[in-house]
């Protein structure tokens, strides 16, 4: 009986997500400066995460290793460099959560939790977008960024709703279309693209337009020959009536006023678009730039930093950069990078993720190393650490 109601209380914390993130939208936008609930239940889930993989003999040893690393960590950064304890802690929680997460999922079994929980929770995300925007609620971009447009709905961060959106896709669809749902999977693909349109980043449209293509091209190709003429027809007229509409409606999104504004505030045309300028400001959004910045800020500190990070207290205070690898390269320093790759190494080890779970895995890394928000949010993180356990129970 107890068991079924852990399991039952996990099946709760997983569809809470998209509540935890609208709570934290409000509680930013309010200024309420307190703990957030959403790190505190995730924090909880950590700990709790720990004590299950603890009851493995063979994952004590990796536990023991991040708990002495974590002590020494946090002495050098509170004692030494006197940088908030706080966030120092908060950090290597962040950090670590997807490979425990990974390890977590790798053994857990839950018969409750099957995909047709996700492709809810999923649901559940885009209704936290579309529903405020037809009711006249929810926040605008300008309001938290006043150079960016576009609408969030009740979410606070664009790269990380955007992230989650892009990571739950593919598997959502895969599920809908292996279980023959054509009706629910086209109208999940409009909803999908009317978020894309509100919120007006390029992770978003981009990533959606992308897993079309790892669906739709294999597709044709195994099908197209066997297609009438007909159906030929009226297959190449949709995509060209797509092309056209898209289009017309491209100029008058949020996510072509925020490239034009791009364009026009960094004097990029098509002299410099493909130079190192214009794909740092126009791809990677500056980030390039401030990680030189960053590092010339920070080069002479003294070796400890440099084996130890300047600490995600500092790193804030000078701006983060938003690529997940280089902001852990620098709060954790030489040794804690190196100790993180060995860590998911660790972690990822002996699993095979195959079909859509493998390109939705490298989807998300591609987001980290490009847009950020992925290996180090724990609100998203958790969705990539899920495949692990999908990849296992691949049902409809």
């Amino acid at each position: 009986m107890l068991d079924k109601a852990k399991k039952y209380l996990f099946v709760a914390f997983l569809i809470c997500q998209p509540i935890l993130d609208a709570l934290t939208c409000i509680q930013i936008k309010n200024n309420w400066n307190f703990l957030s609930i959403s790190a505190l239940v995730r924090g909880l889930f950590f700990l709790y995460v720990l004590y299950y993989l603890w009851k493995e003999k063979k994952d004590r040893k990796i536990i023991y290793l991040y708990l002495v690393y974590c002590v020494l960590e946090i002495a050098m950064q509170y004692l030494v460099f006197k940088n908030s304890l706080s966030v120092e802690v908060a950090n290597l929680m962040q950090v670590f959560y997807l490979g425990f997460l990974i390890m977590f999922f790798k053994r857990y079994k839950n018969e409750y939790l099957n995909t047709k929980l996700l492709v809810f929770i999923y649901y559940l995300y885009i209704s936290l977008i579309i529903g405020p925007f037809i009711f006249g609620l929810g926040y605008y971009a300008w309001e938290f960024y006043p150079e960016k447009s576009g609408y969030y709905g009740l979410f606070y961060g664009a790269n990380e709703i955007s992230a989650i959106l892009v990571i739950m896709f593919p598997v959502v669809l895969d599920y809908l279309l292996r279980c023959k749902k054509h009706v629910l999977s086209g109208g999940t693909i409009i909803l999908s693209f009317i978020c894309a349109y509100l919120v007006g980043t390029k992770t978003m449209l981009l990533g959606f337009i992308m897993t079309l293509l790892y669906f739709g091209v294999p597709f044709l190709y195994k099908y197209y020959k066997k297609f009438s003429w007909k159906y030929k027809l009226g297959l190449i007229g949709g995509v060209v009536l797509i092309l056209i509409l898209g289009c017309l409606i491209l100029p008058h999104t949020p996510l072509y006023k925020n490239i034009t504004l791009a364009l026009d505030y960094f004097k990029i045309d098509s002299s410099n678009i493909f130079s190192y300028y214009g794909i740092n400001k126009m791809i990677f959004s500056g980030r390039l730039e401030f990680a030189v910045n960053i590092f010339n800020e920070v080069k002479g500190l003294g070796p400890l930093y440099y084996v130890f990070g300047i600490g995600k207290t500092m790193l804030v205070s000078l701006k983060g950069i938003e690529i997940d690898l280089i902001d852990i390269l620098f709060t954790l320093g030489i040794l804690g990078f190196i100790f993180y790759i060995v860590f998911m190494y660790n972690s990822v080890k002996n699993v095979k993720l195959g079909g859509v779970y493998k390109y939705t895995f490298i989807l998300g890394l591609l987001i980290s190393l490009i847009a950020g928000h992925v290996l180090i949010s724990t609100n998203v993180s958790i969705y990539l650490a899920l495949l692990f356990y999908y990849n296992q129970s691949n049902i409809c």
